[in-house]
Order: C-alpha cells, then structure tokens, then sequence
C-alpha cells in the first residue's frame, strides 16, 4: 500500500523522463541534460517558454524555476538555476544563457 502511496507522489516535468531516480545521480544527470538542451549561449526566452510548457513556475525577479508536487505523503521539488548574459554590447540586447543547473528534492513521510 505504501508503494502505492510512493508511486503517486512525484508527477515528474517530461525534461526528467528516464533520468535515474536516486537522488545522489540524479542531480548531476539532470544537470547534464539541461546544459545539452540549453548550452551556452541560448536565448534565455527559449528556456523560459520551455520551462512554463514544462509545468514550471518561474520565480519572478529571479533567474529561478520551480516545478513542485505537495501531496498528504511526499514532496517532490525540481528546481532549474541559471544565469544570463547580454547578447550583445547595447543595452537592448536579449540575454543568453551563460550557466544552468538543475536540483531534486523528495520528502516523503
């Protein structure tokens, strides 16, 4: 019954499909996969329309997204980081990404 529980807790974004699910591997994969499909110098647009497709949240004012699933038994939080840098020498450039991260948390009962 608990299995079943457990099997509820975590509605994955589809960017995490086949990663492994151990937390301590699965940080560093999840990272891996987002440096692949956002490298360097992406526009950060593309990341942000991605990430609200995703089922991500974006964190205003911060270069922070949040994809969270609270239930009765567990917690499951994905969290992307990154940072930006201007295109270009003017000031209406658009920003690209420079670095991204991304991080797993589960909490269960």
């Amino acid at each position: 019954m608990l299995l079943l529980l457990l099997s509820g807790c975590d509605t994955a974004p589809e960017i995490t499909n086949n990663l492994p699910r151990e937390v301590a591997t699965f940080n560093a994969e999840f990272s891996k996969r987002l440096q692949t499909k956002f490298p360097e110098g992406t526009p950060a647009k593309t990341l942000l329309d991605y990430l609200k497709k995703d089922g991500f949240d974006l964190i205003g004012g911060q270069q922070r997204a949040v994809h969270a699933k609270i239930s009765l038994v567990c917690n499951s939080v994905y969290t992307v980081f990154w940072t930006t840098k201007p295109k270009g020498e003017n000031f209406f450039s658009e920003d690209i990404i420079e670095t991204i991260h991304g991080y797993w948390t589960l909490v269960c009962l």
